[in-house]
């Protein structure tokens, strides 16, 4: 059982929706659809928008997981960018989660005013799992591409080129149980099968195609250009290593 904040006699029936106290029927007043207690229709009366309370506790916690994403969740988005900047020295890390705390539970009880805009316990996380997680993607993807967009100096024949990319393709088979679907799958694997890129390019004068599904596969190598008179070859290697002319 509540009593009422300003009645310690009453009984409680609702919640101030802005700062949390317990508020009798006669001190429950209704602003813009959202019960609010007589101390915070002040506030209200005076302009600032009426927000849900803040919790201290998630406060704390967000900035424990991240340093000054409490602040962001009270709306302090200054105090919690200069607390996140300077966290690398830890010790604005441990007062920022103490200040998330006091802010929170001030801020609830009126002593501060509160910023129009704020953030929800969901967004915080989110928020989170992006900063934390995007320079590994990053970091992931630039070396990836930067290994298949490395052209060697020397030239090699197209029959050396059409042995390595079926080599690769027959070491994918054997650790999977099947020929890959698509080129990107010899690419985007932890070590790649192929650190270069050979499927559906043009290098050293051929232009390389690569036609894959899970029962087999077959690759073809075609001259970009053919001398007056001479005539055009086209070579092919196909399921278990099998090269062909035409």
């Amino acid at each position: 059982m509540m009593f009422c904040k300003y009645h310690p006699k009453r009984i409680a029936l609702e919640k101030c929706e802005r700062c949390g106290a317990p508020v009798c029927r006669e001190c429950a007043g209704l602003v813009q659809g959202k019960t609010i207690c007589p101390k915070c229709s002040d506030y209200v009366g005076e302009g600032e928008e009426l927000l849900s309370p803040r919790k201290p506790w998630q406060a704390a916690l967000l900035s424990a997981l991240l340093p000054g994403m409490g602040q962001f969740y009270n709306g302090q988005f200054l105090k919690g960018l200069i607390i996140l900047l300077t966290s690398i020295t830890i010790l604005p890390w441990f007062y920022g989660i103490y200040d998330a705390y006091q802010s929170a539970q001030s801020m609830n009880r009126g002593e501060i005013r509160r910023s129009g805009s704020t953030l929800s316990m969901r967004a915080c996380l989110l928020m989170i799992v992006i900063i934390v997680w995007t320079p590994f993607f990053v970091y992931k993807g630039m070396g990836h591409y930067r290994k298949i967009a490395r052209v060697p100096t020397s030239q090699e024949s197209p029959i050396e080129m059409l042995k390595y990319i079926s080599a690769a393709i027959e070491n994918y088979s054997k650790e999977h149980g099947r020929y890959p679907n698509h080129s990107n799958d010899l690419y985007f694997n932890e070590p790649p099968y192929l650190e270069e890129m050979y499927c559906n390019i043009e290098r050293d004068g051929f232009q390389f195609m690569c036609f894959m599904s899970s029962s087999g596969y077959r690759v073809t190598a075609t001259p970009v250009s053919v001398e007056e008179g001479q005539p055009l070859k086209i070579y092919n290697i196909s399921t278990g290593g099998i090269i062909s002319e035409e």
